[in-house]
């Protein structure tokens, strides 16, 4: 267990993980989450991160009674019954999948084999996961998201209170936000009814008017908008990396860059950015960075608005063929990687000398 010390300090509810690492459903578990990914990306309540939802913000004019809310649905992972999930996804293939009949029956017959093959080992005993999906699966997310994908459009979207009362309904995995136009009671009753249900689905829910907190992001109301500034939960601590630690010198100066540059994003204004600013310089001061690192990644982020840091950063994919196998102590005691390319050589000539230039660097 990893202990939710942001739920409870004193007693913490534990967050079951088992890795599926090594495991006999690795690979059949990353084959699953590659076709998953486009049918959770394609659900009407996806959100990204929190870059996607802060540009969902800035698009959202509220009504005139309104209420901020934010739900979590506790413990998914492992409360998915398999029948359930099974029912979601087939639902989701038939609804959103482009790939044949064929190829989906087939990705059903893997996640069976991967639901209930979940083998694991503790304090010397093997045990087998009876109910819900391992945290630790590659295809975790993407199934989790799946069913609540499906528990929306059969069970809230076709409600009276969500079609009449609900605006912007957005989800990232299990985290909810959404904006209820009514009265507080009836939001409170609308929740209540989504609780209601036989598929292990429980919402824990927050209610405000003025400012809730989703992601890691504190969303505030500003007229009829909506702003964003940074979230930090109570019990987190000051664990960014120490300077003086053995790291290369680019990455520790990279650290600064990119955590300012995060509260430029997360901060829609120039007040919040500063305030912020000087609370994460005071932490990387006492985690020993110099004076000048922390303050060249603070004008870097000064010199950017919140809308260019929301724009998704490409990343570009080479045509060129990569040599990728698993590490090995051997490889420096005759097996170098112009050894299996031998025989090859017109095919893989023209790449060679990356590997030459890879091996050469360690």
């Amino acid at each position: 267990m990893l202990p939710k010390i942001h739920k409870d300090e004193k007693k913490p509810p534990g967050r079951p993980i088992v890795s599926s690492i090594g495991s006999i459903c690795e690979r059949a578990s990353e084959y699953l989450d590659f076709f998953f990914q486009p049918i959770v990306t394609a659900l009407p309540s996806f959100i990204r991160d929190s870059a996607h939802f802060i540009e969902v913000c800035g698009r959202i004019e509220l009504p005139g009674e309104f209420y901020l809310v934010t739900c979590d649905v506790e413990s998914l992972y492992s409360n998915i019954k398999h029948s359930d999930g099974l029912h979601a996804v087939t639902f989701c293939l038939d609804k959103l999948s482009h790939s044949d009949r064929g190829h989906d029956s087939f990705l059903l017959d893997l996640l069976k084999f991967v639901l209930h093959h979940n083998y694991f080992l503790f304090d010397r005993t093997f045990y087998l996961q009876t109910a819900g999906v391992a945290m630790g699966a590659k295809c975790a997310p993407t199934y989790a998201n799946i069913f609540l994908g499906w528990w929306e459009e059969v069970f809230v979207y076709p409600s009276l209170a969500y079609q009449h009362h609900v605006r912007n309904w957005h989800r990232y995995i299990d985290d909810l936000f959404f904006i209820w136009s009514g009265s507080r009671e009836g939001c409170t009753d609308f929740i209540h009814s989504l609780n209601s249900n036989p598929h292990n689905i429980f919402l824990t829910h927050s209610i405000s008017n003025s400012s809730t907190s989703f992601l890691d992001l504190r969303i505030f109301v500003q007229g009829n908008k909506l702003v964003t500034d940074l979230f930090r939960k109570p019990t987190a601590t000051n664990a960014l990396l120490e300077f003086n630690s053995f790291h290369p010198w680019h990455t520790k100066v990279g650290v600064p860059t990119g955590q300012f540059l995060r509260i430029r994003r997360n901060c829609t204004r120039d007040q919040d950015f500063l305030m912020q600013a000087r609370d994460l310089t005071d932490r990387f001061r006492q985690r020993s960075y110099p004076k000048r690192v922390v303050a060249t990644a603070f004008q870097r982020a000064r010199q950017h608005d919140q809308a260019s840091l929301l724009i998704p950063v490409g990343r570009s994919r080479e045509s060129q063929t990569r040599f990728i196998t698993d590490y090995n102590d051997s490889w420096g005691q005759g097996k170098h990687p112009r050894n299996y390319v031998r025989g090859f050589k017109n095919t893989y000539q023209p790449y060679a000398w990356r590997l030459r230039t890879k091996a050469k660097e360690g």
